[in-house]
């Protein structure tokens, strides 16, 4: 959620979806 989501859209697109 937030930042996280977009941290691990830079290391996994697919994480994403998961948070």
């Amino acid at each position: 959620p937030g930042q996280g989501l977009h941290v691990l859209y830079l290391a996994r697109p697919s994480v994403v979806q998961f948070s």
